[in-house]
């Protein structure tokens, strides 16, 4: 109303302006009359401060943005009819919050309006008593997931899309990305639901679905397993058992620890365990746990210790115990400075075995070259120095990895390793530094250089 009260001298103003800016600051350095301004407070009960007014920098750039159609009389009429509406409309509202029976009755009537717009039978049940067994992983689909875990103990899973069937003799894709002094220790197949049990030397252990393994692509490292489990400060993942989640439970779970002793147990044992772990077995002063092997309970168990022992015995001889049991001793050690290093579950006596000793040497001979025995003696000579390590030999497409205590890994070809008898010295797998020693063995698929990344 300003603006079409003063029209002709705003005009001239913005012509004679050598900018916008400069036309805006002229406006609010004004005063103009007001008298219209005047006139539509007093209708609206308010007083008027004078017969001049000044424009603020927000209404001075509403003027300069204004187009010249919006300049006329008729733009004064809708202002002023605008305005009137205004008034009315605030008068509604006044009367309807000063008299609750009038405003329940609006409200009333607006709710009848809706009801008749919205006149659809609902189409969606609201069920009061819901089934509450309804959990999360409900809306997740229970996909195939490939996990991997590290020997430095990095865990990832992948979609097992990620790998393409292909032909036999091709080369394959990598599976993870590691640093140098780590390999893949775990490798295996389960399902987004899938039940994942993570054995700690300590005897705990945590169960994890598929689900909640932090995914990552096929060259990502993956994440530090302290960040999935929460494990004390010296603990270590020792096995890892996979299953999937409508897998059937029969067998047996058997537990191994570095001073010999051993137990079975049965794997619906551990259907219901806490996020911050569960005991598995009772480990006594200075012992922890070295593995954790899915037999069927008709097998045989070849164990081998540091001081180049080893005793193969029927895995019945272990029988069925509940989580907080100890266990029965299976070997016999040295010394109290002995212990297991490895343990392997047989399902025969004519499957191959490696063993490496901590000196880089190895040997390949059958499992019945070491004589089977009652659990608990003292076992057969399997080498003269001390055993690092042993895994059992399948057949083709494996190889096998050796870490040493100076972070060196050397990766060799299985069917590389001549067979030979328990006695015999073995052949050289791995050169080391002075002062150097093998530390871990594992069996890994065969993968050539040069993979399909």
């Amino acid at each position: 109303m300003v603006a079409l009260d003063n029209l002709d001298e705003m005009i001239s103003l913005i012509r004679q302006a050598e900018s916008p800016a400069a036309a805006r600051d002229a406006l609010c350095a004004r005063e103009w009359s007001g008298a219209a301004v005047g006139e539509m407070l007093i209708r609206a009960g308010r007083k008027a401060a004078g017969a001049v007014y000044r424009l603020s920098v927000e209404q001075a750039q509403a003027i300069l943005d204004l187009r010249l159609h919006r300049l006329t009389g008729l733009e004064r009429d809708k202002i002023q009819g605008d305005f009137t509406t205004t008034l009315a409309e605030i008068a509604d509202l006044e009367r309807l919050l000063a008299d609750r029976t009038v405003l329940l009755a609006k409200i009333a009537e607006e709710l009848r309006a809706i009801q008749s717009q919205y006149a659809e039978p609902r189409r969606s049940e609201i069920v009061l008593d819901a089934d509450d067994d309804f959990v999360a992983e409900d809306l997740i689909p229970d996909d195939p997931v490939i996990v991997t875990l590290s020997h430095a103990g990095y865990i990832k899973a992948l979609s097992a899309n990620e790998f393409r069937t292909q032909s036999r003799g091709g080369r394959g894709k990598l599976a993870a990305s590691v640093k140098d002094g780590d390999f893949l220790e775990y490798i295996f197949t389960t399902t987004k639901h899938g039940v994942l049990l993570f054995f700690t030397d300590q005897g705990r252990v945590f169960a994890r679905r598929g689900y909640q393994i932090p995914e990552g692509s096929r060259t990502a490292r993956g994440r530090a397993i302290p960040n999935l489990l929460p494990l004390d400060a010296q603990e270590k993942v020792a096995t890892v058992y996979a299953t999937r989640a409508d897998a059937d439970t029969q067998g047996s779970l058997l537990m191994v620890t570095r001073q010999g002793t051993a137990k079975r147990i049965a794997p619906d044992q551990f259907t219901r365990i806490r996020s911050t772990g569960t005991r598995a077995i009772n480990l006594r002063e200075g012992d922890s746990l070295l593995a954790v092997l899915a037999t069927q309970g008709e097998g045989e168990i070849l164990l081998f210790t540091e001081a180049g022992r080893a005793i193969r015995f029927a895995e019945a001889e272990v029988r069925e115990m509940g989580k907080n049991a100890a266990g029965v001793r299976t070997i016999r050690l040295q010394s109290e400075q002995d212990r297991v290093t490895a343990a392997i579950a047989l399902e025969h006596a004519e499957q191959k075995v490696l063993v490496v000793t901590s000196d880089g040497m190895g040997k390949v001979t059958t499992a019945e070259e070491f004589r089977r025995t009652a659990r608990g003696g003292q076992g057969v000579i399997a080498a003269r120095k001390p055993i690092a390590g042993a895994a059992l030999i399948n057949g083709e497409g494996e190889d096998i990895l050796l870490l040493s205590s100076q972070g060196i890994v050397t990766r060799i070809p299985a069917n590389s390793i001549r067979e030979t008898s328990r006695t015999a010295r073995g052949v050289r797998l791995m050169r080391l530094d002075a002062g150097d020693q093998i530390l871990a063995v594992e069996r890994v698929p065969n993968t050539e250089e040069g993979e399909d990344h």
